[in-house]
């Protein structure tokens, strides 16, 4: 987007003639681009990623291009909007979250305040520090890791915007017990449910189908929070590493997917001295493949067992049955081997889960 993109078009879509869940992933572009339909584990969980898009997009095509540059691992783009906004979408390759001082060649008019929007969340806020030099205006900005940020130097302030308050953790302990996994997908025969003790990647469980699995695991615990909080603190699950989306749940109060790291949500309105957890995570599809590159084949490649596209589609998958080999997938392109079992990629929530306790 930084770089002058504004417009992402998907172009191909991988038509799915079949809806048992058993024939799943099905049909797919081969080696090419993403596969961006339903068959996909995550189609249901990505409306946080597709906002953010709709929102950069909205405002990377309005108003007209003024310029852009590149410092670094800092990069920024300008337009100018008929009403007077002058904006600037700044991103920075950061693998950390971290506070970047960011120059920007504009002289604010009297009144303008630079704001900050959140393509992400849709938030509007005052920018905390910010100072005008003889050519231009300095200002600071507290990134995400890969983050990225609109700031818009407005002829009149957004109505009800105002500067984030700062904050600052004055606890943080991790969420420990047993929690219980349960798994869903769109393929049967799904794991039982498991018990872990301590959290790690799915990719590295004892039981073959766990490891191998691909949909949604959801974690359940009992998490009694002892600890006292005064008057206007602010609870944060912090869920570590997530692969590699979540849903989290709290006394029975859901909160949106979380799409990208941190993996963090404030869940202050539903938190208790008592507290019934849940945490829906998304898997991939690789592993499962991967997994059912272990059985016997059920369909001829071309080229042989190895090939690439399948020859022909096999009669039992016509007739919408089960694989007679025992495998749980079905797809057009064969993407992985059974040599891939050695790199499996993590999967689940792998932790360590934490409460946080955030103050003023």
């Amino acid at each position: 987007y930084a770089l002058g993109i504004n417009r992402m078009v998907y172009h191909r879509y991988a038509h799915q003639p079949w809806t048992k869940g058993n024939l799943a992933p099905g049909m797919t572009m081969g080696p090419w681009g993403m596969h961006f339909e339903r068959t996909n584990t995550w189609w249901f969980d990505q409306k946080g990623w597709i906002d953010y898009q709709t929102r950069c997009q909205a405002l990377l095509q309005a108003g007209e291009f003024v310029d852009e540059k590149t410092y670094g691992d800092e990069i920024w783009t300008h337009r100018r909007y008929a009403d007077g906004t002058d904006g600037f979408f700044v991103a920075c390759d950061n693998v950390e979250a971290r506070t970047v001082n960011v120059f920007l060649p504009i002289l604010p008019a009297t009144g303008r305040v630079p704001e900050i929007w959140d393509a992400e969340t849709g938030e509007i806020s005052l920018t905390p520090v910010w100072t005008v030099t003889h050519n231009g205006t300095s200002l600071s900005l507290a990134l995400k890791p890969s983050g990225s940020a609109f700031v818009m130097f407005r002829p009149r302030q957004t109505p009800g915007a105002a500067a984030k308050r700062a904050v600052r953790e004055t606890a943080a302990d991790e969420v420990k017990g047993t929690w219980t996994v349960s798994f869903e997908s769109s393929y049967p025969d799904v794991p039982a449910p498991v018990k872990m003790t301590s959290l790690v990647s799915l990719s590295k469980h004892s039981n073959p189908e766990v490891r191998y699995f691909a949909g949604h695991a959801t974690y359940r615990m009992k998490f009694a929070d002892a600890r006292p909080r005064n008057p206007g603190d602010r609870v944060v699950l912090d869920l570590g590493e997530v692969k590699n989306l979540a849903a989290v749940t709290v006394n029975r109060r859901e909160f949106p997917v979380l799409w990208r790291p941190p993996f963090r949500v404030d869940v202050t309105d539903a938190w208790a001295k008592e507290n019934e957890i849940a945490v829906r995570v998304t898997t991939l599809w690789p592993n499962r493949l991967i997994g059912d590159e272990q059985l016997p084949e059920d369909r001829m490649w071309q080229g042989g067992w190895h090939g690439g596209s399948v020859a022909k589609i096999p009669e039992w998958v016509r007739r919408g049955e089960k694989s007679p080999t025992g495998r749980y997938t079905f797809t057009t392109w064969h993407h992985w081997r059974a040599e891939d079992k050695d790199n499996l990629i993590p999967a689940g929530l792998i932790g360590p889960v934490k409460r946080i306790v955030e103050c003023d």
